[in-house]
């Protein structure tokens, strides 16, 4: 019953996953798409970078388009994922990376390591948990825990403003009630943070104390945000249950079971 394509088998250790509510031809297609249309630098294979993400979430990319350019990124982003339009429909992934980024602060490996997460999930559009897993990617536990502060990249550019508006209001009016928007933004990010953190620490403990043990973070690198929140707040035996009767259908389902839990944990 939770045998799987040997195809499917063999693009989910190169990340390519496929993506909710897709079928392995889709995702077949879309790696086609991609490939045709990559044209500009690539390469991390056997790099440090792809270990990590190798030993983190078992992939490793066998190529990644790079766009060495600093237009269009932020002070603070040191690299990003766009989504580019193929001429001939549909849509790829292309990571642009800063020129020059400050070794002392993060090296090249870890953010090439933090955007092959966003590319391997590329195809996913589940955003509450996307950072929280591409940090992982990090030696860092600060930059783990408080790196995925920010959902939407839209986020910090309000939250900055907000900062500098009560600044700016302070110096003006002398009244710190210029702040409380900033405090709000800031304040309300944390609490968010928190919460995400909380369900994504409970979900890997689940995942892994139903036999996925070391692989739980690949496990959960592979499901939806809805997917996620269930392993962190259903019991073990309602989750799996929830596995067996309404998703033992899906292909993605069948693989990352076949894959990832013990033979015994898959038996009906």
């Amino acid at each position: 019953m939770y045998g799987m394509s040997k195809i499917v088998q063999e693009l989910n250790r190169k990340g390519w996953w496929l993506s909710p509510g897709e079928g392995e031809d889709s995702l077949v297609q879309r790696k086609q798409l991609a490939e045709k249309n990559w044209s500009m630098e690539k390469g991390i294979l056997s790099s440090e970078a792809g270990k990590r993400t190798e030993y983190l979430y078992d992939f490793s990319l066998e190529q990644v388009p790079l766009l060495r350019e600093n237009k269009s990124l932020f002070p603070w982003q040191a690299a990003v994922v766009w989504s580019y339009e193929a001429p001939e429909g549909g849509v790829f992934p292309v990571v642009q990376l800063r020129k020059k980024v400050f070794p002392t602060l993060v090296s090249q490996e870890e953010i090439l390591a933090h955007e092959s997460v966003h590319v391997a999930r590329f195809a996913f559009h589940e955003p509450w948990f996307e950072e929280i897993l591409a940090y992982q990617t990090s030696q860092s536990f600060w930059r783990r825990f408080f790196g995925p502060l920010f959902v939407h990249i839209v986020e910090p550019i309000i939250a900055i403003a907000a900062l500098w508006g009560g600044v700016m209001g302070f110096i003006m009016t002398g009244s710190l009630w210029w702040y409380s928007f900033a405090v709000l933004c800031w304040g309300g990010a944390l609490v968010r943070l928190l919460l995400l953190q909380g369900l994504f620490f409970l979900a890997r403990r689940r995942i892994a104390s139903l036999g996925a043990g070391h692989r739980a973070l690949a496990v959960l690198c592979r499901l939806s945000d809805k997917e996620i929140v269930q392993a962190a707040l259903f019991s073990c035996r309602c989750w799996r249950e929830k596995i067996f009767l309404q998703k033992s259908g899906e292909v993605r389902w069948r693989e990352i079971v076949a894959t990832y839990f013990e033979r015994s944990w898959c038996k009906m």
